[in-house]
């Protein structure tokens, strides 16, 4: 099992702007939302980046 952390630094992704982004809910591990850079990954699961929907303010 390698972190979310490793993974992220694997692929090339600068982890100080990868970490707000992980805090924030942006990052899933098959498709469950992770919120920890520490998280253990399984060998083979897919990461991906998820904005949060954009929501209209006023109106």
């Amino acid at each position: 099992m390698t972190t979310l952390r490793e993974r992220i630094g694997n692929a090339g992704i600068d982890l100080g702007r990868a970490e707000p982004m992980v805090r924030d809910g942006w990052y899933r591990v098959d498709g469950e939302v992770v919120t920890d850079l520490d998280a253990e990954t399984a060998e083979g699961s897919r990461v991906n980046v998820v904005p949060p929907p954009v929501t209209e303010h006023g109106a």
